[in-house]
This record gives C-alpha cells, sequence and structure tokens, in this order.
C-alpha cells in the first residue's frame, strides 16, 4: 500500500478517534493529542532510516521504506501495544487527565491495529518487548 495513502488513513483514524473522546469529555485538546500519538507517531521511523543510512537524511530514500529490509528487523520504537495498554491504565488512574491518556490511547490503538492489517504483520511485530526479546536472543 502507498506509504501516502497509508498516512492519509492515520489521519483520519486519528481524528476518529479525537472525535469519539471529544464526544464523551468535550475536550477539542483531545484532538492534538490523537494526532501525536495517531498520526505524528510515525516519526519514529526515522530512527529506522537513521540505523539503515546513518546520519545522511534522503527524503527519497526514507518515503521508499527500504530501511527495514536493510535493517533486517523493525525497531520503531514508539510502536507498541504495551502503550496502549499503559496510557489505559492511566487514564483510569489519573482522571484529571483522563482525556488527554484516552485520546492518546485510542489512536495508537486505531495506528496499530491498520498497521497489522495493512502491513499483514503479526499482532506481536507491534509489541517493544517481543522486539526486544528477539533481539537479546539473537545474540
Amino acid at each position: 500500500m502507498d506509504l501516502i495513502f497509508q498516512e492519509l488513513i492515520h489521519l483520519f483514524l486519528s481524528l476518529l478517534a479525537g472525535s469519539a473522546v471529544y464526544y464523551f469529555y468535550g475536550n477539542r485538546q483531545v484532538f492534538i493529542w490523537a494526532l501525536i500519538s495517531g498520526f505524528f507517531i510515525d516519526t519514529d521511523h526515522w530512527f529506522d532510516n537513521w540505523m539503515a543510512y546513518g546520519p545522511n537524511f534522503d527524503l527519497a530514500k526514507f518515503f521508499a521504506g527500504d530501511y527495514f529490509a536493510i535493517n533486517g528487523t523493525i525497531f520503531v520504537p514508539l510502536h507498541g501495544w504495551e502503550y496502549v495498554i499503559a496510557l489505559a491504565l492511566l487514564g483510569f488512574g489519573i482522571k484529571k487527565y483522563q482525556p488527554i491518556f484516552y485520546a492518546l490511547g485510542l489512536s495508537l490503538f486505531l495506528h496499530l491495529s491498520f498497521d497489522v492489517f495493512s502491513n499483514n504483520a503479526p499482532f506481536e511485530g507491534y509489541s517493544v518487548l517481543h522486539r526486544i526479546f528477539m533481539v537479546l536472543r539473537a545474540y
């Protein structure tokens, strides 16, 4: 699937998550938080790009996405189901910031779910702990 199209879907899903949380809490600020965790989270792909190509940034190479194949693994350190769980627990526990945590968590959940579906990736591939374990197991 084309990267630009994927990003447009991430944008839509982030706005959808923001709308859902806004419906329950009436706080417009949730849209910003939903965009951060559901759309701008893909900035962590820069880490994978850096691991493949070093500090020389080339926009064409970045959008080609070849860095995953070159690295032989996927890092994306901000993509993790564990964060969704942590955000849900924080929202449950800290009522004052509940709309923010729920917007972050729901938007990230939708982002990861779409990534698993669109990339035909295994669920555990988006687990930070699983990726760490796989790296450690390789040594």
